[in-house]
């Protein structure tokens, strides 16, 4: 018969209960090795380091005793205790995280879906992929925000900041600028935005070019163009066979006679 949800234990309830159970054994092992007398568990951190350094070594030997394969064990205990406590993180909006799965992989939480409250799943947006990641905590991990890098007029410190920077400096440049300044704030945003997201140069500019032409198209417009000098020669020679003909006046000669 499964619990109701009134008496149905909490996740805190089960940690605390691990806990518990952990604490026993230790306290366990402590009387065998140190005999009987009132337990240091828990206690002074380095003394329960030590007594945990000596049940981890005891535990090895028991292992190699009985044909099991320690190594293994332990690292599969390790990546279970890591998998809990990410599944146990909460994000917002903004938040920046890593992908365990790809850890390389950086982005930025652009929305939860939380319809179970207990298992939320969140959408990370990741510069240079067309796509956004739906990801469970347990696929996550907190990181470091993005770093402030010079744009052209300000200080991007956001990954959205940044992209809009190399989008209108790849424009500018685009169009033939020839200030240094875009060149600068092309090549910051650019290593910014790959170093800290672990996309390629590649990805990323491939990814932000619907929006980079968009760009351009506004430049464009905004900017008045030059004709072309075939044009305007030909503008030229319309104002002259249009020109009304007029002639100098005649002085009248006068009569000598």
């Amino acid at each position: 018969m499964s619990a109701s949800p009134d008496t149905a234990p909490s996740s805190s309830d089960h940690a605390v209960q691990r806990i518990a159970t952990v604490t026993d054994a230790l306290r366990t092992y402590e009387h065998g090795v140190f005999g009987d007398g009132p337990s240091a568990v828990p206690g002074e951190p380095a003394y329960v380091q030590t007594l945990m350094s000596s049940l981890i070594c005891d535990l090895e030997h028991f292992a190699s005793a009985n044909g099991v394969d320690f190594m293994a064990a332990a690292v599969a205990g390790h990546e279970t205790y890591a998998d809990e406590i990410a599944a146990a993180r909460r994000y917002a909006v903004g938040d920046a995280v890593q992908l365990r799965h790809s850890p390389h992989r950086r982005g930025i939480i652009s929305g939860t879906d939380d319809a179970h409250a207990d298992h939320p799943s969140y959408l990370v947006k990741v510069p240079g992929l067309p796509y956004v990641h739906h990801e469970h905590a347990v696929a996550l991990e907190p990181i470091g925000p993005f770093p402030p890098v010079k744009g052209m007029f300000r200080v991007a410190v956001t990954v959205d900041q940044a992209e809009a920077e190399l989008i209108d400096a790849w424009a500018h440049l685009h169009l033939g600028s020839a200030a240094p300044a875009w060149t600068q704030t092309y090549d910051r945003a650019l290593k910014a935005l790959t170093a800290w997201s672990g996309c390629t140069s590649h990805e990323l500019l491939t990814n932000l070019r619907p929006q980079i032409d968009k760009r351009i198209q506004q430049l464009r417009a905004a900017t008045p163009q030059p004709e072309h000098p075939a044009r305007l020669a030909s503008h030229d020679r319309t104002a002259t066979s249009a020109a009304p003909m007029t002639s100098t006046p005649r002085t009248p000669r006068r009569d000598n006679t």
